[in-house]
């Protein structure tokens, strides 16, 4: 553990994580783990920067919004991230028009714009 603690420069947090483990596990992590940081995949569609706020505070370094949610949501993610000296990533799940939506978060100041194919459709 000790040799992989050392090299780990992401360390990547699933929504299924979260919502079994809650963020306890995201601050677990933020405390045992030094120079990586955490990213808390809590697919975000609503009350964002509270959503936000509370990712941070439990540790994570980047946060993740959906790409279909509100533009108001996603600008008080990226505020509230900003604020606090964090990332906010956007999931581009769902998003029917991805070089529109993409060129609109850049606008906003979205730190990372992932593609992402749900895994339902990959089954």
């Amino acid at each position: 553990f000790e040799t992989l603690r050392s090299s780990l420069t992401l360390t990547a947090f699933s929504f299924s994580i979260v919502i079994n483990e809650g963020l306890s596990a995201v601050e677990h992590m933020s405390k045992s783990v030094t120079n990586t940081q955490v990213l808390a995949d809590l697919k975000i569609m609503d009350a964002a920067s509270y959503e936000v706020s509370q990712a941070v505070k439990f540790g994570a370094d980047i946060v993740t919004i959906l790409g279909v949610s509100e533009d108001a949501s996603i600008k008080s993610a990226i505020e509230e991230a900003h604020n606090n000296g964090k990332e906010l990533l956007v999931d581009m799940i769902a998003v029917q028009n991805l070089e529109q939506r993409a060129a609109e978060l850049d606008k906003m100041g979205a730190d990372y714009i992932a593609v992402h194919t749900g895994y339902d459709l990959q089954a």
